[in-house]
């Protein structure tokens, strides 16, 4: 008989389970507080008109205008209030010079106003003689007024602001009265009574929009030319005359906003902002998202310990956050809290980043490539097309934008030079893409064939063709005196002189032997005929022979004879046949 089973051992004692009954999560305003971000700020009105400072007038009585410095201040400080708004309108000349600062909004800026300037111009001259002396003089009157730094200067603060100035000083600064009286555009006849050597342009400045306000333009009638067009600005209270600042708009505005733009255009940096804000944006996330794409935290119950305090909620995620990097040491509560790590994927972090940063590039609507340095990258990936559509349309603006304001400038030059406008003067502007050394000289090469031709076909003269060679500022031999033509080597000389032989013994007889003779002696393999063998000759050539009398079948049964040269002709017939 078997023996009965040992009775088991007792079961480990097990800690009886106690549910705690859910609570509501109770969060409360002062919670909401702690962790709220900022306001994203209340859209603006877009037809406020803008606020400009006060201007700065010093008194006699004080040695500085301490008050106008605070005003100016508080001014610039009151635009700051709209800075994070996202609504359409006028940001204001504060905000706008606060973001000038940041290089993607000044690189924009920057490039298209070096590349409408970088190869500047090339005075032409459409007319008789040579003006190559008033050509340079005109020139170098353009480099002393440092003409090219000042556009790419006002091009500049256009982008920036919307509206930029040149003013076209004639000594007057301090000439309130003169100020107000115009100037012309540099070709009329005011031009010719305000400008002249005795009185030329002696400097240009680029001035921003913020210190002009507009003057007396025409609100009542919009066909008249004055329709929005402001005839004068203030410039810190001193009223100019518009034709002594040359205005530049690129990107103007309807009429109905033009009050609150101040007059002027949408600057290029406004029409960027989003895109920018954007890149920033994401550029910060990205950054953050590599410093913390290892995301920890902790698992607690959020009733209990908003139950307790709010205020210990927030201190202990403040103190896990300042204790998660390896450089510190975490402790947590075993019964309450559990920890937990969670990876974040950065496979696609890259190309959100570049698609950020292209959309900057095409709101300015400038290549990548120029925008950031950065070559396309990818199987075969060229920027060749960008750049033929970037050049084309900076050819566009320079002659859209620019030409007016360089046609008053060398006018204005000629002015101040001769004290008259020549109207064959001209100019055009450089290709913005240079050419290379292999296709300078394949340019030089085809000119020269060219002027080869056009010898031969006798179209253009020799010193013609020296002129032109020497007046192309692409060519090595400026230097060349037109009208030195040098001398043959004795071997291609005596080739031209046996070809004029040739052709004179061809038409001798058309010519005359004196005539012949003139033109021989004119190459120096006959010099030795003198002037009294010449004087011999005939003058006239040789009247030609008379012809047969004419028959019924022709000239007497056969073609006429015509005697040779030097033999009498022959015997005509007889009275009685020819009656026959």
């Amino acid at each position: 008989m078997s023996e009965p089973d040992a009775p088991a051992a007792p079961a480990a004692t097990e800690k009886p389970r106690v549910r705690v009954p859910a609570k509501s999560m109770r969060i409360t305003d002062s919670l909401l507080a702690l962790t709220a971000r900022p306001d994203a700020g209340q859209p603006v009105d877009p037809f406020a008109m803008p606020v400009f400072p006060k201007p700065v007038e010093a008194s006699a009585n004080r040695l500085a205008a301490d008050e106008a410095l605070i005003s100016s201040a508080q001014w610039a400080a009151a635009a700051f209030s709209i800075m994070t708004t996202s609504g359409i309108g006028f940001l204001g000349y504060p905000m706008l010079a606060e973001m000038s600062q940041r290089p993607e909004y000044r690189r924009a800026a920057e490039i298209i106003a070096q590349e409408l300037t970088r190869e500047w111009i090339d005075l032409t001259y459409e007319g008789e003689g040579d003006q190559t002396d008033k050509l340079k003089a005109i020139k170098d009157w353009l480099v002393r007024m440092d003409a090219q730094t000042m556009l790419q200067r006002a091009i500049e603060l256009e982008a920036y602001f919307g509206r930029s100035h040149i003013f076209i000083d004639t000594g007057d600064s301090d000439s309130p009265e003169e100020l107000k009286t115009p100037i012309g555009d540099g070709v009329d006849a005011i031009s010719r009574v305000k400008v002249s050597k005795d009185h030329p342009v002696r400097r240009l400045r680029a001035i921003e929009a913020v210190w002009t306000y507009p003057q007396r333009y025409g609100t009542s009638n919009p066909l008249k030319p004055d329709w929005y067009a402001p005839q004068a600005w203030l410039v810190q209270g001193q009223e100019v005359a518009a034709s002594r600042l040359l205005t530049f708009i690129f990107r103007p505005v309807s009429d109905l906003l033009k009050p609150a733009y101040a007059f002027g255009g949408i600057p290029l940096i406004q029409l960027i902002k989003p895109y920018i804000e954007n890149w920033v944006r994401t550029q910060r996330s990205v950054g953050e998202t590599l410093h913390s794409f290892s995301v920890s935290g902790l698992k607690t119950s959020m009733a209990a310990a908003l139950a307790v305090s709010e205020e210990d909620l927030i201190k202990r995620a403040t103190l896990f956050r300042n204790l998660k990097d390896n450089r510190g040491f975490l402790v947590i509560d075993k019964e309450t809290e559990e920890y937990f790590n969670a990876a974040t994927p950065l496979s696609s972090l890259d190309k959100l980043q570049a698609q950020a940063q292209e959309q900057c590039a095409s709101a300015a609507g400038i290549p990548l490539v120029k925008y950031t340095g950065i070559s396309p990258s990818g199987l075969n990936a060229t920027s060749e097309y960008e750049m033929e559509a970037w050049e084309q349309w900076i050819k566009s603006q320079q002659e859209t934008q620019l030409r007016p304001a360089i046609r008053t400038l060398i006018g204005f030059a000629q002015l101040s030079l001769y004290g008259e406008v020549d109207p064959g003067v001209g100019f055009k502007f450089n290709p913005i893409k240079p050419m290379s050394d292999e296709e300078s000289a394949q340019l030089r090469k085809t000119k020269a064939e060219t002027d080869e031709i056009m010898i031969r076909s006798r179209t253009i003269a020799i010193p013609e063709a020296r002129k032109r060679v020497a007046g192309d500022p692409d060519s090595d031999y400026t230097s060349l005196a037109p009208d030195a033509i040098p001398p043959l080597d004795p071997l291609q000389q005596a080739e031209l002189d046996a070809k004029v032989a040739g052709a004179v013994v061809e038409v001798g007889e058309l010519i005359g032997d004196q005539t012949a003779l003139k033109i021989l002696k004119g190459q120096p393999m006959f010099r030795q005929i003198s002037d009294a063998e010449i004087a011999a000759a005939d003058i006239l050539p040789p009247e030609p022979p008379a012809e047969l009398p004419m028959g019924p079948g022709g000239p007497m049964g056969g073609p006429p004879q015509i005697a040779p040269p030097g033999q009498p002709p022959a015997p005509g017939p007889a009275p009685d046949q020819a009656a026959a």
